[in-house]
């Protein structure tokens, strides 16, 4: 069974994807290359292209960005690459976020 998104801001990310008629990607996903490097929110697969979703309440504090940036090098160097899409970008620049998944997907085919 699919696992759910972890957050309503994850949930629209989702149902954005699915208006958009744009491939559906796996959610809550363990990543990693020879070390375990996290959880990630979407995850396609197909593509190694991981989508995190970030809220401004948990990824904008100093401390919160460097983090993100160690993981997502620990990521990239694991062979995936990283797409985050920011909160007001999620809500209210919908057909940004579109065309840029998109893009990403279309590039890594």
């Amino acid at each position: 069974m699919p696992a759910s998104p972890a957050s309503d801001l994850e949930a629209r990310f989702f149902a954005l994807l699915v208006a958009a008629g744009l491939e559906l990607p796996e959610r809550q996903v363990d990543l990693g290359g020879d070390v375990w490097v996290g959880r990630v929110d979407y995850y396609f697969r197909r593509h190694h292209l991981v989508v995190e979703v970030d809220s401004e309440r948990h990824h904008t504090s100093k401390l919160d960005v460097e983090a993100d940036a160690r993981r997502d090098a620990a990521l990239r160097s694991a062979g995936f690459r990283v797409l985050r899409i920011g909160e007001h970008q999620l809500l209210d620049r919908r057909g940004e976020v579109v065309a840029v998944v998109r893009r990403a997907l279309v590039v890594a085919a």
